[in-house]
């Protein structure tokens, strides 16, 4: 059995699949995607695009091939979940501004055949005055965290996604980004919210007690695509648009 690489420098890496040269999607709108995302049990690609069009899809990496394409009514870049609960598959995706759509995925007899089949129990949709900024999971898919109008955190519960179990007006306004800048820990005890472009500084909330916290950083400009070291509440990583990491 091969061992884990010890120093991350000594990984070497191969091409699999380029998906711009090697996968035919029809709606796919100058090659540009953004999140991208492999369920490994099923062996999928999940990609979506976002500011430079509306396109999603997946891919299967056994033969590269597309086997589900949408054309969304948003610009979301960062949205789509693989989740599994009550062992069934599920691909969530926003679809619309102010909607979230929930598909189970099915693998057929071993073969490689897919079925995506919306399940309209999870389905999340706000009013027209609404709009989806971000969209998060915690660890065991018990629970969905949304920013809301830029302004607001919405939790609720994956037994009943239509209504709100706890709301939290944030302390000021987040931006939409095209960047992954809000992070639920593994619990779904604590979230951490980016601040964005020319801002230095992110929030850790904490989502039971309703409370926020600023932290401000000394060497980064921006604070984006925050996260929790492997999930736990110990440690908060965030980045700049140069490429350099601070952790706290």
């Amino acid at each position: 059995q091969q061992s884990a690489a010890k120093d991350v420098r000594k990984l070497k890496f191969h091409e699999k699949l380029n998906v711009g040269k090697q996968v035919n999607f029809e709606k796919l709108y100058k090659r540009a995607t953004y999140k991208s995302s492999v369920d490994s049990e099923f062996d999928l690609l999940a990609v979506e695009q976002g500011w430079q069009g509306v396109m999603f899809g997946v891919v299967d990496l056994q033969r590269n091939v597309p086997v589900f394409e949408i054309q969304r009514e948003c610009h979301a870049c960062q949205s789509h979940h693989w989740i599994t609960m009550n062992g069934k598959k599920y691909l969530s995706v926003q679809v619309k501004r102010n909607e979230i759509a929930m598909y189970q995925v099915t693998k057929h007899n071993n073969a490689v055949q897919y079925t995506f089949v919306e399940d309209e129990n999870y389905k999340i949709t706000l009013d027209d005055s609404q709009s989806i900024n971000f969209c998060e999971f915690d660890g065991k898919f018990e629970n969905v965290l949304l920013v809301v109008n830029e302004s607001v955190l919405q939790i609720r519960s994956m037994k009943d996604v239509r209504t709100i179990s706890k709301g939290i007006v944030l302390d000021e306004k987040v931006r939409s980004s095209r960047y992954r800048n809000l992070r639920l820990s593994a619990d779904g005890t604590l979230c951490v919210l980016g601040g964005g472009h020319v801002k230095d500084y992110f929030y850790v909330i904490d989502v039971v007690n309703k409370k926020q916290h600023k932290f401000k950083s000394n060497f980064l400009k921006h604070a984006y695509v925050p996260c929790f070291i492997n999930g736990k509440n110990q440690f908060v990583a965030v980045c700049d648009k140069q490429g350099r990491i601070e952790i706290w």
